[in-house]
């Protein structure tokens, strides 16, 4: 049986969190909560517990700095971070400090409890003797930093998993270089699988003699099409998702500054990911969807509002009166006023407001 500590600073995640796991039929001896990074550290200091679950961002103490201070004093418990995806460079800081797995916010039933069950009933002393032969106990880092390079698309977070990957295979005798790596790719490919809900079928290409410079590149050829296999399904399974979820973003905060970063956020995945499947999808850029809606929308009301044209290019996002009227004239053919002045309703005739 064991303990868990949830730590976040918003109720209803700690309450739909702690109903997860009350619910998910895991034996979970007791399950506590702290409303920040301070609370939880003294809590801690009275009390044992298996595995720490922690928002990110919270007054006081956040939740890289309680990952780091626990990981420092050496104590023997696990963490996982939950938070929202504009909060992952902080996540990648924690990673030095043994974080077991990072989920994004809002969090999925199924995805908490298994990340619960692969940190909580991971047989740690049969890895270690599995992978004795990895030098420094770096094999939960290399594979996190992957995961989550993966999940989310980061170019940088691959290369830098897999310079990690190579850094730590050059320190493996001969002997060992293929059996490790074999381990290594079934266990990426183990936990990115749960990640996603489905089995993904890329399989190294490893041969018996294979020289350690020739497992490495086969490795990184393995990751390679692991990412090419994730990305597939995902526009298989989730594209239409996302670009609903997206227009419906953009047609609710069309005035506001928003960007593709906003975006991106809101879907779970990096901004070059989100460019990437965005435009492919929509064949045009963000912006210039952003710079379209807009001047749809100012176009119905120079059609029917009594509104002036500065107030109208206000609202629909310009406040720069001059630029409003470059893009109008760019898109339509005409200026807003003689679009106004041709299309606007039960007009009598008078001069336009400006």
């Amino acid at each position: 049986m064991y303990s868990i500590l949830l730590v976040d600073d918003e109720p209803l995640a700690l309450r739909g969190n702690r109903l997860i796991i009350e619910r998910s039929g895991l034996e979970i001896a007791g399950l506590y909560e702290a409303v920040d990074g301070q609370e939880a550290w003294e809590f801690l200091q009275d009390h044992e517990v298996d595995l720490v679950i922690t928002d990110i961002k919270m007054p006081r103490k956040d939740g890289v700095s309680l990952c780091r201070d626990l990981f420092l004093s050496g104590r023997q418990i696990k963490t996982v971070i939950v938070s929202g995806y504009a909060d992952f460079q902080y996540a990648r800081e924690a990673l030095r400090y043994g974080v077991k797995d990072y989920i994004l916010k809002p969090v999925q039933r199924e995805e908490l409890i298994q990340s619960i069950s692969s940190v909580l009933y991971e047989p740690d002393a049969a890895q270690k003797e599995e992978f004795a032969y990895i030098p420094h106990g770096e094999l939960d880092n290399i594979l996190t930093m992957l995961l989550q390079g993966l999940w989310m698309g980061e170019e940088g977070d691959m290369e830098q998993g897999l310079a990690m990957y190579r850094e730590t295979m050059s320190q493996v005798g001969d002997d060992y270089c293929l059996r490790a790596s074999g381990d290594f790719c079934r266990l990426l490919s183990e936990k990115l699988s749960l990640k996603t809900g489905h089995t993904l079928t890329a399989q190294p290409q490893f041969t018996k003699g294979c020289k350690k410079e020739q497992i490495m590149r086969i490795t990184a050829d393995f990751v390679a099409a692991l990412k090419k296999e994730l990305r597939s399904r995902r526009e298989t399974d989730y594209t239409d998702v996302l670009l609903d979820m997206a227009n419906k973003y953009l047609e609710e905060n069309y005035a506001q500054d928003i960007t593709l970063a906003d975006l991106a956020a809101r879907t779970g995945f990096s901004t070059n990911y989100f460019s990437s499947i965005f435009k492919e999808k929509i064949g045009k850029s963000f912006v210039q969807c952003r710079t379209e809606y807009r001047v749809e929308k100012a176009k119905q009301l120079l059609c029917w509002s009594a509104k002036s044209i500065t107030e109208i290019a206000t609202e629909v996002g310009y406040n720069d009166f001059t630029y409003f009227n470059r893009v109008f004239k760019e898109l339509t053919g005409q200026t807003p006023g003689g679009y106004k002045k041709n299309n606007a309703l039960g007009r009598t005739g008078g001069e336009e407001k400006v």
